[in-house]
């Protein structure tokens, strides 16, 4: 059976999704309590595995869609599922919250702000 691929505004939706979880999962924490906390971590680290998939599916199947900086994080993106779904026992929660508390907000306006012109240029 044929691969499926799915629309690009429904990526987008889910990308959107995932990193807007991530950021709720550290919302109103201080790094030492999200260290401290296991729940807090399992849901970080699940956000960004789904992050990178949503990323992965996009850079494969709508390159188009992301500008020179977009695609440059969508493969960091990609790059640390890949570290969290296959070196899991290396993960260093440190940097998870600094994924979470950085990187996520970064890659959120860069998806928006293309979004928003991809829109603007369909109109």
């Amino acid at each position: 059976m044929p691969e499926r691929i799915r629309p690009l505004d429904d990526l987008v939706l889910d990308l959107r999704r995932w990193l807007n979880e991530g950021l709720g999962s550290v919302e109103g924490l201080s790094e030492s309590e999200f260290l401290s906390s296991s729940i807090a971590q399992n849901s970080a680290c699940w956000c960004i595995v789904c992050v990178g998939e949503a990323a992965g599916a996009i850079l494969k199947d709508h390159r188009s869609f992301a500008c020179e900086e977009l695609e440059r994080e969508l493969k960091l993106a990609l790059s640390a599922r890949n570290r969290f779904a296959h070196g899991y026992f290396d993960l260093d929660m440190a940097r998870v919250w600094l994924t979470l508390t950085i990187s996520f907000p970064h890659l959120l306006a860069l998806v928006d702000a293309q979004s928003a012109a991809n829109r603007d240029m369909r109109s």
